[in-house]
């Protein structure tokens, strides 16, 4: 099933992302880029890796306030690490021309505290994620491509299934899934300061060869410990822009829940199909914001049963979610009718 009007393309119109030294600095920039914009479109959707923890910051929900008093209609969506991903189905999928999609990295510690609870944070004997704050902003817009367009070709999130078998079940399916793009297409590595990603690095050198070898890929925008959440392959577009000239780009991310993100992304090149299709499950605000204010009454006294209580109020680890390609989470408008009380 295809999901976009014909002859029309989802084309990123425009594209902006920083690292930033606060969640004030951070705001303060999107501020003055949102007033560069023509006029800003109705659907706004925000995303963060951390789902909807960043509103737990009084800073940040005034900035959603605002964006509701500018008359936009707000969703929030996510899928741990490949939550642009998220925006992109949402996008694809809802009946709006326009979507703005603003990325909320924000919040240094709270970001920090997820991963920790994973166990792939910097706490000791952890990966050694460090999470850095970033924030962006991305104008989705569907039309007629042009031969400047900057068109997003295909997007996916590959999952891993549980069990013993379900790495190499997802290094088959990402084998086939590359060996499908078009020849002139370069791969950005989706490396990052993971045990999961090195592994999966290890695994795809011995079957990736030829054209197709790792040994040809594009460096990650991530580089030690530094960890970009959501804008992993944000940054990597705005650095990578000449190489479109060549051929696609192939932006590859890692997610938290055995997720691999894929955006295929060209300059003036149309998608034979249109986007695949994806599925959803929609969560309460309140309840979800409740739940993680509970969490916080333990940080205190206990930081083990802190780390705990985050990682249960995470959607994205969560096991029934596994082996489901293309799948995100929602957060409704009329839930975040509650930032406006």
């Amino acid at each position: 099933m295809t999901s976009a009007v014909e002859n029309e393309s989802l084309v990123i119109d425009t594209l902006w992302v920083q690292q930033v030294l606060s969640v004030k600095h951070g705001l303060a920039q999107l501020s003055a880029q949102l007033n560069k914009l023509p006029s800003v479109p109705e659907q706004v959707l925000l995303i963060s890796a951390g789902e909807i923890k960043p509103l737990m910051n009084d800073s940040i929900r005034q900035f959603a306030r605002d964006l509701v008093t500018r008359g936009c209609q707000l969703r929030f969506v996510s899928a741990a690490c490949t939550s642009f991903h998220a925006a992109v189905f949402e996008a694809s999928q809802s009946q709006n021309q326009d979507c703005l999609v603003i990325a909320l990295e924000l919040d240094q510690g709270l970001q920090q505290a997820c991963l920790n609870s994973l166990g792939v944070g910097n706490e000791i004997a952890q990966d050694g994620l460090t999470v850095l704050n970033c924030v962006g902003l991305c104008l989705l817009r569907k039309k007629q491509a042009e031969i400047n367009d900057t068109i997003i070709m295909q997007c996916d999130i590959l999952s891993q299934p549980l069990g013993m078998s379900g790495t190499q079940k997802l290094l088959l399916q990402f084998e086939r899934y590359i060996k499908r793009l078009p020849k002139n297409t370069q791969t950005v590595s989706f490396a990052i300061n993971s045990l999961w990603g090195k592994k999966l690095e290890l695994a795809l050198k011995h079957r990736l060869t030829g054209p197709f070898a790792m040994s040809a890929w594009l460096a990650s925008a991530e580089q030690g410990q530094q960890h970009f959440l959501s804008l992993k392959p944000l940054f990597e577009l705005q650095g990578y822009q000449a190489a479109l000239a060549k051929g696609p780009l192939l932006l590859l991310t890692l997610g938290g829940g055995g997720r691999l993100g894929c955006l295929l992304i060209s300059r003036g090149q149309k998608a034979l199909h249109a986007l695949n299709q994806a599925s959803l499950s929609e969560f309460s605000m309140q309840a979800d914001q409740s739940a993680y204010q509970a969490a916080l009454h333990t940080k205190e006294a206990c930081q083990a049963s802190y780390y705990q209580q985050v990682k249960h109020t995470l959607k994205y680890p969560k096991s029934q979610y596994r082996g489901i390609n293309n799948h995100y989470f929602r957060w409704s408008q009329e839930t975040l009718d509650l930032l406006t009380m």
